[in-house]
């Protein structure tokens, strides 16, 4: 159970750093293996498709840059208040 602000302070900082990370891994991983692998076998070479991959890989990276910039927020928010 957390109990101050303190603890508080450390999940939800590292909650926001190990969310970044694995779906930074996760989606890299999926764009290569779709990009050079799936996509060529299909016999598919449209634009669109690898618009929309790209749109997909924009949000997934943009969540992670939010959870890294919520990250930094919160050790300058909360953590000032807990020294």
């Amino acid at each position: 159970m957390i109990t101050n602000k303190k603890d508080l302070n450390k999940v939800l900082r590292a909650a926001c750093m190990i969310y970044a990370i694995v779906i930074s891994l996760t989606f890299t991983g999926l764009l290569t293996a779709t990009f050079f692998v799936i996509l060529p076998e299909a016999g598919v070479h449209s634009s669109t498709v690898k618009k929309a991959m790209a749109g997909v890989a924009f949000m997934a990276y943009g969540t992670s840059a939010i959870a890294l910039f919520i990250r930094s927020r919160i050790k300058k928010d909360i953590g000032s208040d807990c020294e």
